[in-house]
């Protein structure tokens, strides 16, 4: 620190010395010439009087060169909108919002897939009719639309999410750790190709409404959602009692619930290398099973009596579509 100082102030000493002696040395002015004169006379005017320049000071902040986009964007959630707007027109079938669902062409099919949703939510005791406490803000939620495809691009199903607006939750308060695991693409790779070595079979299932399934530990409040009647309502809001899509904790919540069924009840070993695989061995041969998590698909991969009990297993915790063997993942 003291050398690069000695260095500045050097630096300023040899600059001044130099513009001294440029000013020393240096030519005269040329004159000036008064346009704006009528007389034809070519004697000299008299020269101003020149400034003597300001001394060059070394500047003691970083020479960095400055960002090309510095000052364009507001903030790191610039552009949200537009980004919104570009991902809404990727498929025109998915309406933003619910007023534009129920009155689109394809309403009958949305509504169908909200009553769906709504019948979901009720049927896992998500919530529960309360009176707001004095104090608390409750959270907003809106509806997302999305048609599911098949690999060919065919429509599978329509579908409707009532998601929480967990941007609105505040930490410590609403929420504390989020992070919830996804089986990593390197070991989605390697036991894929000792599936394709051992000839083992990979049966995918979805998990229906799987944030729906784990029960919270934080106590906060949601507005009622659009397209749900409930009479007198007045000041009342729902005390969410489960996971619901959009807050910030659901994710961890439902890997939670799955490592107690796996680990806890199933006997099987989770990686540590992976905390989303899954692996248990078949103690009368050498064979292997795994399970892929990524959020709510889940690949099973390994021997097809081994795979079919594993499966069965599961659909007495939680309801799962079997998918069969697996097309597509993490879509």
């Amino acid at each position: 620190m003291v050398t690069r100082d000695i260095q500045l102030i050097k630096r300023f000493e040899d600059t001044t010395e130099a513009t001294e002696a440029t000013e020393t040395v240096g030519e005269e002015p040329a004159s000036a010439i008064d346009l704006d004169s009528d007389s034809d006379s070519d004697e000299d005017t008299p020269s101003p009087k020149k400034n003597k320049p300001a001394p060059v000071i070394p500047m003691l902040a970083s020479t960095r060169s400055c960002r090309e986009t510095a000052g364009k964007y507001s903030s790191t959630r610039y552009q949200q909108e537009a980004f919104v707007a570009h991902a809404r027109s990727l498929d025109p079938d998915e309406p933003p919002s619910y007023t534009e669902a129920i009155s689109s062409p394809l309403a009958e099919q949305w509504n169908a897939a909200i009553q769906e949703e709504l019948k979901s939510v009720i049927d896992n005791q998500t919530w529960e009719l309360v009176e707001l406490p004095k104090g608390r803000t409750p959270v907003k939620c809106r509806w997302t639309f999305r048609v599911k495809r098949g690999a060919g691009g065919d429509v599978i199903r329509y579908k409707a999410r009532l998601v929480a607006k967990g941007f609105t939750q505040r930490y410590g308060i609403d929420y504390l750790e989020t992070f919830a695991p996804v089986v990593k693409l390197t070991s989605l790779c390697i036991i894929l190709a000792l599936a394709t070595a051992r000839d083992y079979e990979v049966d995918q299932t979805d998990i229906k409404s799987a944030y729906l399934l784990a029960k919270l530990n934080e106590v906060f409040y949601m507005d009622i959602p659009e397209g749900l009647t409930v009479e007198n309502s007045g000041q009342k809001v729902f005390k969410l009692l489960k996971g619901l899509y959009g807050l910030q904790q659901s994710g961890r919540m439902l890997n939670q619930e799955w490592d107690r069924h796996l680990v806890g009840t199933g006997g099987v070993t989770r990686s540590q290398d992976d905390h989303a695989v899954y692996l248990k061995k078949n103690n009368e041969s050498d064979d292997y099973w795994w399970v892929l998590i990524w959020v709510d698909d889940v690949l099973w991969i390994g021997p097809r009596a081994m795979v079919d009990q594993v499966k069965a297993q599961l659909a007495k915790q939680f309801p799962v579509t079997d998918l069969g063997r697996a097309h597509f993942f993490s879509e």
